[in-house]
């Protein structure tokens, strides 16, 4: 029942001969002044108040249901999570949350779309939380010898400097992409700095690229 509903003494409510009606209050205000009504009267009053406070809000021609904007992106999480395990589909659901958490986060802190951080990540490790190869650790291959300085703020941030931890390894991964567009101006060119490969594009550019279309559509 809504919350402007007045209390109902229950005497009012269930008095069966013609008696002054006791008044409805609203914060200690009368909404009704005593009158001598009739029973039946008083029950309508009673009803149409209950009616009026339980009936839905109708929108044109049909009860639109609302659905609080969490839910909506939880499901919209849901899709996104089960997008990735496509790509690794060994990945727990519980990782994959984490996962987009994190990317959403730092890529919102560095002004890039969480896709694209996505499909690096997609590029680099397949989703692989521990994947190690040729020095570069985790979901975006952050190579250590290259990016110290970025792990030891990453310790400041993230609470550790460990390579292997999400959400460090997705700060750095992130800020060194994030870097490279500021340097080069576009994401193309982003993407084959980061690889720390040669010329003006790549096969490496156009997978993540494919990825982040990928994800674009849950996001």
């Amino acid at each position: 029942m809504a919350p402007f509903l007045c209390i109902l003494k229950e005497r009012d409510i269930m008095a069966t001969t013609i008696t002054p009606i006791s008044k409805f209050y609203f914060n200690g205000v009368s909404l009704i002044p005593d009158n001598r009504l009739t029973n039946f009267l008083k029950r309508g009053i009673i009803t149409f108040l209950i009616t009026l406070a339980t009936t839905p809000v109708l929108m044109g021609d049909s009860y639109q249901e609302y659905v609080p904007v969490a839910e909506t992106k939880h499901a919209e999480n849901v899709k996104l999570v089960e997008k990735i395990q496509e790509v690794n589909p060994t990945l727990k659901t519980e990782d994959g949350f984490k996962l987009i958490t994190s990317a959403a986060k730092w890529a919102t802190e560095f002004n890039l779309p969480t896709s694209l951080v996505l499909g690096v990540i997609a590029k680099e490790s397949n989703f692989v939380i521990d994947a190690i190869g040729n020095g570069s650790y985790g979901l975006m291959q952050v190579q250590l010898g290259w990016h110290t300085d970025k792990l030891k703020d990453a310790k400041k941030i993230t609470g550790t400097r460990e390579p292997l931890n999400m959400e460090t390894n997705i700060y750095v991964g992130t800020r060194i992409l994030s870097d490279c567009r500021k340097k080069l101006g576009n994401y193309e060119a982003a993407l084959v700095c980061y690889n720390g490969a040669s010329g003006q594009s790549t096969s490496y550019s156009r997978s993540v690229l494919k990825f982040k279309k990928m994800f674009d559509p849950y996001i």
